[in-house]
């Protein structure tokens, strides 16, 4: 990951008009569910477009109650959003004794640590 100054750029970021990357396909009851996820640590987490390099450009991790954005190295939201029963069958996960529903290593966290927050994916911390 390559942090950033975060508030800097959650507020460049949200008066760019960036494109937040729906990540979620099943949600009609609350459609603004389908532009957001919540991690492990409870935090909800949503990706955004570069509003001036587009699919070009890494996807902007932002983690909106906290008003902090880090851009990313990832360029799909696929490896951070994805879950255990996304990549093993059923079988497997009930042999190994898996949930599922476990995040997978990639998924973006906010962190306290002693020079303020940072941003780590789960493997990291």
């Amino acid at each position: 990951m390559r942090p950033t100054t975060p508030n800097f750029n959650y507020v460049n970021l949200m008066e760019s008009g960036a494109y937040p990357l729906m990540i979620n396909h099943t949600e009609y009851m609350n459609p603004e569910l389908n532009y957001c996820m919540t991690n492990d640590l409870h935090q909800v987490v949503r990706f955004y477009e570069d509003p001036d390099h587009g699919d070009e450009s890494p996807v902007w991790i932002v983690f909106p109650e906290f008003k902090l954005a880090f851009l990313s190295s990832f360029y799909e939201t696929d490896d951070m959003t994805s879950k255990l029963r996304d990549f093993y069958s059923v079988a497997e996960l009930e042999d190994k004794e898996i949930d599922g529903e476990t995040d997978m290593d990639y998924v973006p966290r906010l962190v306290t640590c002693n020079n303020g927050v940072e941003l780590k994916l789960k493997f990291e911390v």
